[in-house]
């Protein structure tokens, strides 16, 4: 039994005072959401509890209620610091994920960005002993919890033993490296900044009942307004099919935005989905030029025109505005070194102006960028609906676990795999077969491509584009449905998940021990032609 969510929209349309104070509280509400934003962003006091996405924590909560908007109220008011929070948790998350890219060939800066514990050290100017004394207790609390996760203890004792063994000197400037980084990123990226958002609601603030005979409409939602213990009341419409599901299913509380003339209501519900007994296992590829790769041979999807696309219109001006960031970025060191002169100084932030402002121009690139993406997720949603359409309640669909992928080879290839949101493509075949009460499994996606399934010899020379051929055995096939073929192989294999497990947290070593157990397999597997001959 699982529990999946979708939500289903209604709208209405209230009268023109009704429409007013409804797009006042919007306002006012939307306004309140950017000044905590941007108070938030640059409050250290704060950093920990962003970075953690901890709104219902003490923490916030004073600081809230210190600032509270009184106009709305307290309800609205922490309904408003909760997406201020949400927001900068996002901000601060991609900064970090820019950082571990940057950081993956430097061991030291690596480990503090890619601990949230010591990142967050970083920021608040900590020191080693801190953060040993942070490690420390966070093993202490994961040791005297019932189910210990073995694979969390290894990870923090893996940290604390190179916060013993490295060098204070070397680890105090990584500290200082990190936060020096964080904060170029943090001053030289756009705040996150809402427009007209959505108003959301919660049982303080809403009611949906059903209309009576006077009123065509089937629902009315009963709002909570400006002034105090006043509500209002919009007679609200939708599809035949949404009235089927709110009657089906039980609903949660609703967001609402006023928007031409007429408020729309999205409103959550949850269904309940019986899972099957699995029968049948297919192992699914996700690629750059066929979006699904099956198993059983079905080629789902192309992305190659997408692809073209982006490397002739999108990718050159990307380029250019990330080089203008780089120069920038190159300019604020240069303020900070001591031998640079006043005269020079003042140059050298005049140019920054000008870059910034230049960076601010963007309304061709955003065109660009929301054309791409729509088309993305159009072709996305139509692979995956004709994957999980044709495929049975008794299936388990085996993926790639993207969240053991890291992309540290060259910057070319880390854009091929990353611009035509692999990740989009994998979460709606998740969400979508977990709506339909298909169920999904993930394996390590280490060599799928490079692997022969038949002698488990392991080559880059094994691929051709979209052919594979086995320098070994000479076994052929098409190169995604080989990798599919790997996935699906994958996930039956005891040996590949006990390694796993082990080095859950060092990628290297798990890489390393995977290729190690290939490498005997196919010893074996030549071994054994040479006796049969």
């Amino acid at each position: 039994m699982s529990k999946e969510i979708k939500s289903v929209f209604l709208y209405g349309y209230p009268a023109k005072d009704k429409l007013e104070e409804l797009q006042k509280l919007q306002n006012i509400y939307t306004k309140q959401i950017n000044i905590f934003i941007e108070d938030l962003a640059y409050n250290k006091e704060y950093y920990i509890d962003i970075l953690n996405n901890k709104k219902k924590y003490s923490n916030i909560r004073s600081y809230e209620k210190l600032y509270r908007n009184k106009i709305i109220g307290s309800a609205y008011s922490q309904n408003c610091i909760d997406r201020a929070v949400t927001e900068l948790h996002s901000h601060f998350i991609k900064i970090r994920n820019a950082m571990y890219g940057e950081s993956i060939n430097d061991k030291t800066n690596l480990m503090f960005v890619s601990s949230l514990a010591l990142f967050s050290q970083c920021l608040l100017n900590k020191t080693i002993e801190d953060c040993v004394a942070l490690i420390e207790k966070l093993e202490l609390v994961e040791l005297s919890n019932k189910k210990i996760d073995t694979y969390k203890v290894e990870f923090y004792k893996s940290i604390l033993n190179t916060l013993k063994t490295t060098d204070r000197i070397i680890l105090s400037e990584s500290m200082l490296d990190v936060k020096q980084c964080f904060f170029d990123e943090l001053n030289s990226r756009k705040i996150p900044y809402v427009i007209n958002n959505t108003v959301q609601l919660d049982a303080r603030l809403f009611n949906i009942v059903k209309s009576n005979n006077n009123i065509s409409e089937p629902y009315v939602i009963q709002v909570k307004g400006l002034k105090i213990g006043h509500r209002i009341s919009v007679p609200i419409n939708t599809s035949s099919n949404s009235l089927r599901r709110m009657n089906q299913y039980k609903t949660y509380s609703p967001n609402i935005k006023v928007i031409n003339n007429k408020i729309m209501v999205l409103l959550p519900f949850k269904k309940k989905v019986e899972l099957s007994k699995i029968t049948e296992y297919k192992g699914v590829d996700v690629g750059i030029t066929t979006l699904l790769s099956v198993s059983d041979g079905r080629l789902i999807g192309s992305f190659s025109e997408m692809q073209t696309k982006y490397d002739s219109e999108l990718l050159p001006k990307l380029k250019y505005r990330s080089n203008l960031r780089n120069l920038m970025r190159k300019y604020r060191k240069l303020i900070k070194s001591k031998d640079i002169t006043e005269d020079k100084k003042g140059i050298l932030r005049l140019k920054i102006c000008h870059i910034n402002t230049m960076l601010q121009k963007r309304g061709t690139l955003d065109g660009l960028r929301r054309g791409y993406n729509s088309k993305t997720k159009e072709l996305v949603n139509k692979a995956v609906n004709e994957y999980v359409k044709n495929t049975s309640i008794n299936t388990l669909t085996i993926v790639e676990d993207i969240n053991l992928i890291i992309n540290d080879d060259i910057a070319y290839k880390n854009r091929k795999f990353s611009n035509w949101c692999r990740g989009l493509l994998l979460r709606k075949l998740e969400e979508t077969l977990s709506w339909s009460g298909k169920q999904l499994a993930k394996v390590d996606p280490a060599y799928t491509s490079q692997l022969c399934p038949r002698c488990s010899l392991i080559s880059k020379n094994n691929r051709h584009g979209k052919r594979f051929k086995c320098i070994g055995c000479g076994h052929e096939n098409d190169a995604d449905v080989n990798a599919a073929e790997n996935i699906k192989n994958r996930y039956f294999n005891e040996d590949i998940r006990s390694i796993c497990e082990t080095y859950e947290y060092n990628r290297n070593l798990r890489h390393k021990a995977i290729k190690e157990y290939y490498k005997i397999i196919n010893n074996n597997f030549n071994i054994s032609i040479v006796i049969n001959c």
